[in-house]
């Protein structure tokens, strides 16, 4: 029993080097990363590695790769204690019936001057204001949104639920107007055609936009339209990972909410083998996000992934 009690005096008392590779690998688990990042020699580190399996503190996952399955003396992701939503870069198709679309039509180039119309520029459409930049086109209506506009909540259906009341309020002015139902319960009223959404203050993007290797680089893209499914961004200077893609944003941000509540709850290794593509990406360089999911993972400048560390394991 003594033994135990003075097992435990000792690992309260780490090194602060062992303290880092335990605060890094909370991060990324694997032994490049600690390295990158510390710029310390992998021989040194692999020995500080050893030592801190050997306390209970590292379980080895793989070649390389490690879980922390003890968070003492301070150690934790560095993850957000609660998930924050931020959707932007919006375009919406109004759904109007043929007879609709040429009443609005008529109503707006019968004011142009009012409305402010102006060509789009390349033949396809007029753009109009009426509070909001709308186009209209031989068969549809648009509304764009400022760059600046967003909608933000803690989770992704309060985010929509949020934007469809604005849109309602839009909608109904311009009824008053244009002498049309063009918003109703029950009913789809429109469609996005664009949009971003993303997880706001995120660990996992925090590293990649400080990394000046792998900045801006990183896209991830769906298998079946070659869209861009995830980039990360800091153009608002908030540390954010993002769904682009103008259909399945959505779908894409809940997978990406789910893999990081997997990784929160420590299930490391059973992440490694529903997604085998992450195991080799981490292995072979940065963040743990690149390999998730199925989408294809390219980057803007292909890396040498030639000259391999020797991983300790």
């Amino acid at each position: 029993m003594k033994k135990k009690e003075k097992l435990s005096k000792k690992q309260d008392n780490l090194p602060r080097c062992s303290k880092e590779i335990l605060k890094l690998m909370s991060v990324n688990p694997s032994i490049k990363y600690v390295v990158e990042k510390t710029g310390r020699h992998k021989s040194n580190v692999g020995k500080d590695i050893i030592k801190l399996i050997d306390k209970g503190y590292l379980k080895r996952i793989d070649r390389g790769l490690y879980k922390v399955i003890q968070k003492k003396d301070g150690t934790k992701p560095s993850y957000p204690k609660t998930d924050h939503f931020r959707l932007h870069n919006i375009q919406i198709q109004l759904r109007l019936n043929r007879d609709h679309l040429v009443k609005f039509k008529n109503i707006i180039y019968k004011d142009k001057s009012n409305f402010k119309v102006h060509a789009r520029g390349n033949n396809n459409g007029d753009y109009f204001e009426l509070g909001y930049t709308g186009l209209i086109t031989k068969d549809n209506i648009f509304i764009f949104f400022p760059e600046d506009f967003d909608v933000s909540s803690k989770s992704i259906p309060g985010v929509y639920a949020k934007f469809d009341n604005i849109i309602n309020k839009i909608l109904i002015k311009w009824e008053n107007i244009f002498k049309l139902t063009l918003y109703k319960e029950g009913r789809v009223n429109y469609s996005i055609t664009n949009q971003h959404l993303s997880i706001v203050q995120n660990g996992i993007a925090k590293e990649i936009n400080t990394d000046k290797n792998i900045d801006n680089r990183i896209k991830i893209y769906d298998d079946e339209d070659g869209k861009v499914a995830y980039h990360f961004d800091k153009s608002k200077g908030l540390d954010e990972w993002e769904s682009p893609h103008s259909e399945k944003a959505p779908d894409y941000t809940a997978k990406a909410k789910q893999f990081l509540d997997r990784l929160k709850n420590d299930e490391v290794e059973q992440l490694f083998q529903d997604n085998l593509d992450l195991k080799t990406i981490i292995k072979q360089n940065h963040a743990i996000l690149r390999g998730m999911l199925n989408p294809k993972i390219i980057t803007e400048e292909e890396h040498n992934f030639e000259d391999k560390p020797e991983y300790i394991g």
